[in-house]
Formats: structure tokens, C-alpha cells, sequence
């Protein structure tokens, strides 16, 4: 299940929790307001209770579910799902534009839902500036996203975003998930995909954000190209890898090195057909001559022969 989802399944609980009707109420029949046995309150209007509606009592609104009973410190969607309402622990609208909360007391990871009420008195959806800063309303019930809520970020239209407790987006940032990847935000908050230079370090970042460590990536696709990341993620250059007991040697453009190379007045033979393989230990046929090298891989006859040689 992906981040969103289980977000989505969270909130929609968080709603049907907050949106809890019980099955009796007390019958009455004088106008105005009553309280029930259990301590809940309706509201009657010649005689009639109101239901499942909203109802427009002195200047404020409120909200009477399908039993009578008055909305409170809940959110209340309208019939689509696509607009939403807060109802504060008196039961009136909250139609004051600005920050509002609702306690949580159902056994979630957070204590306190945050939301931006808009001037029409509903809850604010998407992407949202406030103060400078950008803050992500969920479309079920506008729910304010933080790192409490998606530790390892939200997955928004195609792109992944981590938060700070706050609600405020990470911008050029490194985040660790619970899971050990690492990823790496750039200034507008999304995690970065591709190939990014960090400082002076080049680091690949998978179609999922997260940084590559400690492996080997062709690129283009089949170009036979090959780049290597150490374990920090860093891209390694002018330095040899060893693979499984191969050696081969990244360029200073951190592609693999292929064919002759020397490195600290030696040469070395990068087998172009062997992904730029070290030859070791082995006299073999170059260009039409041959050359011998040891078990380090370093030519002892740079100049070539004729003839296969042994190497001592």
C-alpha cells in the first residue's frame, strides 16, 4: 500500500470517528434546544427535530446528523466528499478564516489534526502558501500533512515529499526513511530523481527518490556506460572498484575506464569487452600484438611482442 493510501484509510477513519452517531435519542417535542440522556444535543423546530441538515440557528450554523444529534468537534463533508466543514466542541461552524485544530482522542500517531479554514468556512484542499511558506491539505477533510502523519513522505501527482513537524515542506534536504534509503529534496520540496550534484559530489537518485549506494549503474540504458556509487551514494571517480574480485577503474567523469590506461606511470588493459574488466595474470592479443600482465594488473611489456610472452 502506498503512502497516500494509507494516509487516505487513516483520515477516513479519523472522519468516521469524529462522525460516530449513537442509536437512541430523547424524544421531545417543545421547540429549541434539548439534551439527551447521553448528554448529546437536539434541536427542534415546530415540533419537528432537525436532521441531517445543516441548520442556521441565531447567526451561527450547525450540523444535525440523520438521529437528531449535534455535530461536534468533527469534520463534515458535504454529500460528494469534495468540500468539507469544521464544527467546534459548541457545534457551530468554524467559519473564521485562519489555523484551526481538532484534538484527536481515537489511538492514532498524532494527538491534534490541523487544518486552514477558508472565508466560505471550508476546509482548505491542496498546495497552500501561508506566511512564505507551502503547506499540503489533503483532499479527505483537508487534513494538514506533516511528518507525523507520512514519516516517509506522500506521494503528490507523481512526485515524493517529506515534511517537517510543522507542516512546512523540506527543501535541499537529506531525509533517511524508516527503511534506510536515503533521499534528497530540492528547493520546491520534491524528492530528486536522476542524476544530482550535491557540493561538488554527483550522487543518482532512482525513479523513486531514493539515492543509489553501493551500485553499479549503466547509463544511458544499454550504452554499456557503467558508473559506480560507493556507499555514501557518492558517484566515485579516478579511483579502481573492486567487483567480486575484478578490479576496473572510474575515469574522472566516473564512467567506466575501457582499454589502455596508465595510472601512476603504469598501464593497465580495460577489457572493452568485459565491461572494462581488469586484465590480470594473463598474455593476451591486443591490436595484434600481445602483452603480458601480473597478478596486479599492470603490463610488464608496454611496448608489446610478437610473440606471446611469459610473464616473470
Amino acid at each position: 500500500m502506498t503512502h497516500t493510501k494509507r494516509l487516505s484509510a487513516l483520515i477516513l477513519t479519523v472522519i468516521m470517528m469524529l462522525s460516530i452517531i449513537p442509536a437512541s435519542v430523547f424524544a421531545v417535542v417543545s421547540d429549541g434546544w434539548h439534551k439527551t440522556d447521553a448528554g448529546k444535543w437536539n434541536y427542534y423546530v415546530d415540533g419537528e427535530m432537525i436532521k441531517d441538515q445543516w441548520y442556521k440557528i441565531g447567526s451561527k450554523w450547525y450540523y444535525f446528523y440523520t438521529n437528531g444529534e449535534m455535530a461536534a468537534s468533527s469534520i463534515i463533508p458535504d454529500e460528494e466528499f469534495k468540500r468539507f466543514y469544521i464544527v467546534d466542541a459548541s457545534g457551530a461552524m468554524v467559519t473564521t478564516p485562519g489555523w484551526y485544530s481538532v484534538k484527536v482522542t481515537i489511538d492514532l500517531p498524532v494527538t491534534k489534526f490541523w487544518f486552514y479554514i477558508k472565508k466560505n468556512g471550508t476546509t482548505t484542499i491542496g498546495w497552500k502558501q501561508i506566511g512564505g511558506k507551502w503547506y499540503y491539505f489533503v483532499d479527505m477533510g483537508g487534513i494538514m500533512v506533516n511528518s507525523d502523519l507520512v514519516p516517509d513522505g506522500m506521494d503528490i501527482k507523481d512526485k515524493l515529499y517529506f515534511f517537517n513537524k510543522d507542516g512546512t515542506i523540506k527543501t535541499n534536504s537529506w531525509i533517511k526513511s524508516s527503511g534506510g534509503d536515503w533521499y534528497y529534496t530540492d528547493k520546491n520540496g520534491a524528492a530528486v530523481t536522476g542524476w544530482k550534484q550535491i557540493g561538488k559530489t554527483w550522487y543518482y537518485f532512482g525513479k523513486s527518490g531514493a539515492m543509489y549506494s553501493d551500485y553499479w549503474l549503466e547509463y544511458p540504458d544499454d550504452s554499456e556506460e557503467y558508473y559506480y556509487f560507493n556507499k555514501s551514494g557518492a558517484m566515485v571517480t579516478n579511483k579502481w572498484v573492486e567487483d567480486y574480485g575484478d578490479w576496473y577503474y572510474q575515469g574522472k567523469d566516473g564512467r567506466s575506464v575501457k582499454g589502455w590506461k596508465q595510472i601512476g606511470g603504469k598501464w593497465y588493459y580495460l577489457d572493452p569487452d568485459d565491461y572494462g574488466c581488469c586484465i590480470t595474470d594473463s598474455t593476451v592479443l591486443i591490436d595484434g600484438k600481445w602483452y603480458s600482465f601480473d597478478e596486479n594488473g599492470v603490463c610488464v611489456n608496454p611496448n608489446g611482442s610478437d610473440v606471446g610472452v611469459k610473464i616473470t
